[in-house]
């Protein structure tokens, strides 16, 4: 095995080079190296059972996912439920029936829609977090649920892996094949489901985000609606919400404020040598506004929108009288 990395215009591109298969159901770099490149949950799922079920000796792969129970008062497997509060559920299927030909295996409907963990072989991986394999089951058909439809569609070997992701249980992929499993077959599921779990994480966070931007896009048109509807009610407060980076100031408002503006800038020298610092310090000092302070520079906008709505009397709270002061000058 190489790696090889690739770079475009914008990406780096991962290429793994991964040893030929030599046996068993063929090359599965293509199904490992397309599985990243899915962005929707199903589109993930869809890609990994349909590419397993081309392989002509593989019969029916299914992948079941953890999630909420749903169905508990009719579902058909309620019997083996311990009822908790999530099963498995399936949300993937494709295979060939060599007994029916041309019968949809895609189907999520029926009997084994919904699988409780702990229960049957599908249940029992869910459960532990461990393989299942049956190489043959003519030696060992204690995990077959269905013996007669094994047998009409010929099934000779099982295997079951669990979905993990950092520790976390997905689901299952199942497969049974027409052949034989050999290990190099059990080798490279393995993979697959290492990479189709990770896969699948990646997928429902893309769906999440997507979501989540979709949720902002309405969000933004509610809210410039709103804003709309405030600027309605009066400039001072349309401002207050408004999503512009800059607010011109009025022209009345500029020519108060040239009564005490531009207030000077000084140098704090003292306190750079208190600092012991490098840095040069300074500070604009408000206290030349009639005022005393910087209060005046909201207060004059504040009293001219006022006067702007037809506004003929003001009111406020003051503490040591600098607000007051300033809105009565304003």
């Amino acid at each position: 095995m190489f790696l090889h990395i690739e770079q475009t215009t914008k990406y780096f591109i991962l290429m793994i080079n991964l040893p030929d298969q030599q046996n068993g159901l063929g090359d599965y770099k293509s199904l490992l190296l397309d599985m990243p490149l899915e962005r929707s949950l199903s589109g993930v799922l869809n890609l990994i059972v349909n590419r397993l079920a081309d392989y002509p000796y593989v019969a029916l792969v299914r992948i079941w996912l953890l999630n909420q129970a749903d169905i508990c008062a009719v579902c058909p497997s309620s019997e083996g439920c311990a009822e908790e509060d999530t099963c498995l559920h399936l949300v993937a299927s494709a295979g060939n029936s060599i007994n029916s030909p041309g019968e949809d295996w895609s189907g999520l409907d029926g009997k084994f829609n919904r699988c409780p963990v702990g229960a049957h072989k599908v249940g029992e991986i869910a459960a532990t977090g461990q393989p299942i394999e049956v190489p043959d089951i003519r030696e060992d058909g204690t995990w077959i649920v269905q013996p007669d439809w094994a047998k009409r569609e010929k099934i000779r070997g099982f295997v079951g892996q669990p979905l993990i992701c950092r520790g976390e249980k997905l689901g299952v992929l199942v497969f049974f094949s027409r052949q034989r499993a050999a290990s190099d077959d059990v080798r490279w599921l393995r993979m697959v489901a290492d990479h189709a779990a990770m896969s699948i994480i990646n997928a429902r966070s893309f769906e999440e985000i997507a979501r989540l931007h979709k949720q902002l896009e309405l969000e933004s048109v509610f809210l410039r609606q709103e804003i709309v509807e405030i600027g309605d009610m009066g400039e001072l407060i349309g401002q207050e919400v408004s999503q512009d980076r800059y607010i011109d100031i009025p022209g009345a408002v500029m020519d108060v404020y040239r009564l005490w503006r531009p207030t000077p800038l000084y140098r704090a020298r003292r306190l750079e040598k208190l600092l012991d610092t490098p840095a040069r310090i300074y500070y604009k000092y408000e206290g030349t506004s009639p005022a005393g302070s910087h209060k005046p520079n909201p207060a004059v906008p504040q009293a001219y929108y006022a006067a702007k709505e037809g506004v003929r009397k003001l009111t406020t709270e003051t503490g040591a009288g600098q607000w007051g002061c300033a809105l009565a000058f304003a």
